[in-house]
């Protein structure tokens, strides 16, 4: 029969734990099985799987087939085929033809990722491979046989690892040092805040601290430091520090450094399981240090260095080899416990001894030393610099934090290499401008990958700067693999690198065997560089450095690290991230099972998980999952202790901040009735809810007080995505950590608050941070006096603080204003935005689209003049209200301040109207017709056109405002003045607030920098408007409009609002989404732009929200849909639209400038308007 019969159907093959006789007949047995359903559609498989719909359940076919037509052909009727090709939409697909008397192999593979030819080669290796154990082994195990061909498998053995180097392997770290000061003892060492030592001075100091340790004895005479004796080290940075490490080593001791930072558990535990007898420190951590058996002295005393020998101690005193330790350092352990690290010198002399020609260091470099000497990071800075002659810069304690510090420390002190973990390389950016940081030859980046994106920022910032990507852990030797940063790269990862000189790099799978070139594996490092091991801690030592197979030394080790990678097909390897339970939260190293073990610690705790999330882009967190025990701790906060915290998360939180580093704690907690479990009853990690308000550590609500306090709460809401923050709020316990504080000290300059990272660890709540603020300087803003007096006949440039006129320019001011000079109470120029509208207003001849029109209604005449009286009381009250703008013959525009100035009432033209319907159907047609002109060099910019019909007493009215002068929120304002007013209540109004504060505000805080660097990043690969069905003018003076007014539907609204409240954000936000939605259908992109409103009071400016004047602003908001869920656009909106708050004030023709739409062309035809509304009503007034 003719016709399509084949089906492909799934085969699963597991190759752990089964011999290879064993696991051929499994197959066989299950291909006779599936025989039995060869007819089943894949989709029915694919369903009885545990994939997600749209994730394919294989990607890779094989099609076994008896083909013995095409011989026939040949055979009996002369036809031969030549070329013959059978297409599928699988990436991996291997073809056997079975010709009875051999087989043909037809591979094929996607273009660029593997040759058809190297998987044939595969295919063959595995066929030999089980044909050769079924007939010789039959019970070998399965997953011990290899595919990879000898040719491939020494190129991967051998030449990818071809690394072998000559180096100083029998010297120790501090000779190298040593070496260097016979060279250049003149030479400047190292500097800290104004002090500094030369190499000579230093090696002086550090021995005549070596020379004081090996002077100490125990009880029984016998020297207290030796060959691989511990000696702590807890300082901060500082001199000290240096001559310290290097004073250790000298003695032929190895230091273990132990950050000051740390919680007192933590250094009590490495303390006591390094078994360290001494303990160097500074006098003002003394008192910090945890009781000991260990003696402590202060390397900041001086009697510590008297009547000591400065010169040098022979090896053969201190009998120190290669094969010594040089330093432990202790990591993040997955039993509850950090482990130490023990390195040898031999392995530290490798790494320093290795130097790139891309890099190399020369003697006039200065680098930066910024790295906490308790993580390998610092080892490069300290030793690689002090190697090469070059200068070392100590960054102050915390500073490394502090990204407007390291510029300011870069630029002043002519900083040439500095090392960043990407996750601070991305915040550091932020705050660098043009012709920052220009001494800069060398960037290193390590401890995280590097994304493309960032290297990508990084070299268009600096782009004289050369960019290096290392990788490495600090069991081996902090280094092993290295990248030069190639500018050209536009796509894929940034590669780690190849192994650096005696390291070697095997890629191996679950049975430690390679890998082919181009598939994921485990990272294993053997060489020099391989650690000792973990001190104390045998069984995890032969856990994770294991023997050798590919060395021909005798005890040769690798060790596995845990990492994913694979080989690129020019050399270098890609990282891939971690195969375990061990993550990286900004560059740091956490085990996370170490913090599981601890709040497991609690009582009632019952399991606990914890996990990394990313649910904010770039905001990578740990997230605690925990259960408690059945019929115990109600509340969180009875799970540690019987202390009850607001919300239940505190004592937990408590708990782990005595045990664990700051960047170990968790930023939430929550609680499950139960774990969720996959099907073979592990642990679902995908399954974890996302924490809610709930998971956080708050305090008993109480509102923020002052302006301070409430723009506080605000930055703390966006930057910590949650809904609400009180005064007694905790950043940290909100989920705050190091790099968000420098988005939160950015924010506040953008608020005109000046605070520094240090301020927030002293003060991490939101009362006490502001009451710092207030105390470090004048927080309330106020704009420079109007130095105009009262009856003033002759106004002079000087008293104009606010703009730059000529007397002549005054002059001509003067003449165009009712009554000269002495009706004059100010000048000062038009408000960014204010500009705009006065461009668009120039532009037009019959009518002007900035008119607002107000329909009125009266229940009487004498209604209506008691609502003018009430308008020309605001109008009074207000500045802006008298203001014109006066344009000719100036330098600039201006607004005028009128003395006195009243509401013009004229008469809606020479209809007559019989009823005041007649009359307000009147008004209307005119309001739709929209031809409305206004004179802006007339004050006041109001007018008030009366419809008064012939019967009744009812009339209506037209309030004409132009919004130049006001916005929606003034008109609001406005509004609800006039009915105090009218209400007998005029004694209970506020004082006013002038809108000349606000312009005065706008001209100071003006930063062009800093919102074309933002809308450049907004908008810069934006070539072509949103133009929804095609509609692109927006020059038009809005006749050809027509608008419809319509309300949601109650249930629609009840929706809107609560989907908002459980997602924490505003219900604008889904708005935007929605029409964001709206013009990608109406558009055709994925990628659209559109206007938003924004209310432009945002800023330090004291009664803004009350304040009359012209404030909105329009700016683009863009909303990348294509391939985003409907949670994550919406969260990805809500961050948009809080970046967009900082630069509220940005005129959008500087938005439109960083765009790539062309100058001609709008940047986007269509705008969405969100406000607060208020119906504002008095009896007798109606509003329309």
């Amino acid at each position: 029969m003719v016709g399509l019969f084949i089906n492909t159907l799934p085969v699963r093959i597991g190759l752990q734990d089964v011999d290879v006789i064993s696991l051929t007949r499994h197959v066989q047995a299950q291909l006779v099985e599936l025989l039995k359903h060869e007819q089943a559609s894949l989709a029915v498989a694919q369903r009885c799987s545990g994939l997600g719909q749209g994730t394919s359940l294989f990607s890779a076919i094989l099609n076994y087939r008896y083909n013995h037509a095409v011989d026939e052909l040949a055979g009996q009727l002369g036809v031969s085929v030549h070329v013959g090709r059978e297409k599928t939409n699988y990436p991996f697909d291997v073809s056997v033809d079975d010709l009875r008397d051999g087989f043909s192999v037809t591979v094929s593979t996607e273009a660029g990722v593997v040759r058809p030819e190297r998987v044939f080669g595969y295919m063959v290796r595995a066929l030999n491979g089980i044909v050769q154990a079924l007939e010789e082994n039959p019970h070998q195990a399965a997953a011990s046989l290899d595919i990879i061909p000898a040719q491939e498998w020494n190129d991967l053995v051998y030449g990818l690892n071809d690394t072998e180097r000559t180096w100083q392997k029998n010297s120790l770290v501090h000779e190298l040092f040593e070496q260097q000061v016979e060279r250049t003892p003149k030479a400047l060492a190292v500097q800290y805040q104004g002090e500094s030592l030369t190499y000579a001075e230093l090696n002086a100091k550090a021995n005549q601290l070596a020379h004081r340790l090996r002077a100490m004895t125990d009880e029984s005479g016998a020297p207290v430091v030796g060959p691989d004796t511990l000696v702590a080290i807890s300082v901060e940075r500082s001199l000290e520090m240096v001559v310290g490490l290097l004073g250790i080593l000298k003695a032929g001791a190895a230091y273990v450094p132990v950050d000051p930072e740390y919680p007192a558990d933590r250094i009590a535990h490495i303390l006591g399981d390094a078994g360290a007898r001494l303990v160097l420190t500074q006098d003002t951590l003394k008192e910090s240090l945890p009781v000991s058996g260990a003696r402590i002295l202060s390397l900041d005393d001086a009697s510590l260095y008297a009547d000591q020998p400065a010169s040098n101690i022979p090896r053969a005193l201190t009998g120190t080899t290669s094969s010594h330790l040089a330093y432990v350092i202790y990591t993040s352990g997955s039993t509850g416990q950090p482990k130490g690290v023990m390195n040898e010198h031999r392995g530290v002399v490798n790494r320093l001894c290795w130097m790139p020609p891309e890099i190399a260091m020369r003697a006039s470099d200065r680098v930066l030393q910024k790295t906490s000497f308790a993580f390998d990071g610092s080892v490069w800075e300290l030793y690689w610099t002090l190697m090469h002659g070059a200068a070392m810069v100590l960054a102050r304690p915390g500073g490394q934090r502090d990204p407007g510090y390291l510029i300011r420390l870069i630029d002043e002190e002519h900083i040439t290499m500095v090392d960043f973990v990407p996750s601070m390389l991305q915040v550091f950016l932020d705050f660098v401008h043009p012709g920052q940081c220009g001494s800069i030859r060398h960037i290193l980046c390590g401890s995280e990958e590097l994304p493309l994106a960032l290297l990508q920022r990084a070299q268009k910032a600096l782009p004289h700067v050369r960019f290096h990507n290392l990788y490495g852990p600090t069991e081996a030797a902090a280094d092993s693999v290295y990248w030069a940063c190639d500018a050209s790269q536009t796509e894929g990862r940034v590669p780690i690198g190849r192994p650096i000189s005696n390291i070697r790099v095997h890629i191996l799978d679950g049975n430690r065997q390679l890998v082919p070139r181009g598939v994921a594996g485990e990272l294993y490092l053997g060489g020099e560089g391989v650690a000792r091991g973990y001190l104390n801690r045998q069984a995890l030592t032969d856990e994770r450095f294991v023997a050798d197979p590919f060395s021909e030394q005798v005890n040769a080790r690798l060790y596995r690290t845990g990492d994913l990678g694979r080989w690129r097909a020019d050399g270098a390897i890609e990282y891939l991230g971690r195969n375990d339970f061990q993550v990286k939260i900004r560059g740091l190293r956490i085990e996370l099972g170490e913090i599981e073990a601890r709040l497991c610690e609690c009582p009632s705790v019952k399991e606990a998980v914890v996990v990394a999330r990313e649910d904010q882009p770039g905001d990578r967190r740990l997230v605690a999952y925990w259960t408690g025990l059945d019929g115990e701790a109600s509340t969180r906060d009875e799970a540690c202790s019987g202390e009850a915290p607001v919300n239940g998360v505190g004592a937990i939180r408590d708990h782990l901040k005595a045990a664990l580093p700051e960047y170990m704690v968790p930023s939430a907690f929550v609680r499950l009735d139960v774990m969720p479990l996959t099907p073979n009853g592990k642990v679902d990690r995908k399954a974890l809810p996302a924490p809610d308000a709930e998971a956080l550590v708050t305090h008993a609500y109480e509102a923020p007080q002052g302006p301070v306090e409430e723009v506080l709460a605000g930055i703390w809401q966006e930057l910590l995505g949650v809904a609400r923050v009180g005064r007694h709020d905790n950043f940290f316990d909100l989920g705050g950590h190091s790099l968000l504080m420098v988005s939160l000290v950015e924010r506040l300059r953008q608020h005109g608050l000046k605070g520094e990272i240090s301020d927030v660890f002293t003060a991490p709540s939101v009362s006490e941070l502001a009451k710092v603020l207030r105390q470090t300087q004048n927080l309330k803003w106020l704009a420079p006096d109007n130095l105009i007096p009262e009856e003033c006949q002759a106004i002079t440039p000087e008293m104009l603080p606010l703009v730059e006129l000529t007397q002549t320019d005054i002059d001509a001011i003067s003449a165009q204003v009712p009554g000269g000079a002495a009706n004059i109470q100010d000048i000062y120029p038009l408000a960014p935005l204010q500009e705009g509208i006065l461009f668009h207003h120039r532009l037009s001849v019959d009518s002007d689209a900035y008119i607002t029109p107000v329909i009125l209604g009266f229940s009487s005449r004498e209604r209506f003049d008691a609502f003018v009286a009430a308008l020309d009381h605001v109008v009074a009250r207000h500045d802006i209200l008298r203001t014109s703008i006066v344009w000719d013959g100036l330098p600039q525009a201006v607004q005028v301040v009128h003395r006195h100035a009243r509401a013009q009432v004229l008469p809606f033209g020479n209809e007559r109207f019989d009823t005041a319907d007649d009359a307000r159907l009147a008004l209307q047609a005119f309001v739709e017709d929209g031809r409305f002109t206004m004179a802006l060099q007339q004050c006041p910019l109001v007018r008030i056109l009366l419809a008064q019909p012939e019967q009744g007493e009812a009339c209506c009215a037209l309030l004409l405002l132009h919004h130049i002068i006001d916005d929606h929120v003034s008109q609001g304002a406005l509004i609800d003045e006039i009915v105090q007013i009218l209400s007998g209540r005029s004694h209970e109004l506020p004082d006013p607030v002038q809108y000349r504060d606000f312009v005065a505000y706008s001209l100071a805080h003006a930063d062009d920098a800093a919102a074309e660097a933002y809308f450049g990043g907004l908008l810069g690969d934006v070539e072509e408007p949103t133009a929804p069905f095609g509609l692109l003018d927006v020059r038009g003076d809005g006749r050809g409009i027509r608008e419809t007014s319509l309300a949601l539907h109650d249930e629609l609204a009840f929706g809107v609002r609560e989907t908002a409240r459980m997602l924490n954000v505003s219900p604008a936000v889904l708005f935007h989404v929605a029409f964001g939605l709206l013009l990608a259908k109406c558009g055709g992109h994925g990628d659209v732009v559109f206007g938003s409103v924004f209310s432009g009071r945002m800023g330090d400016v004291a009664g803004a929200e009350r304040m009359q004047g012209m404030f909105i602003n329009t700016l683009p908001v863009r909303l990348k849909l294509a391939g985003q869920g409907v949670a994550e656009a919406v969260r990805s909106t809500r961050q948009t639209l809080a970046g967009l708050l900082a630069h509220e004030q940005t005129p959008l023709a500087v938005a439109q400038r960083c765009s790539g739409v062309s100058g001609d062309l709008p940047l986007f035809s269509a705008i969405l308007n969100y406000r607060h509304s208020t119906a504002n009503v008095t009896p007798d007034l109606q509003t329309e």
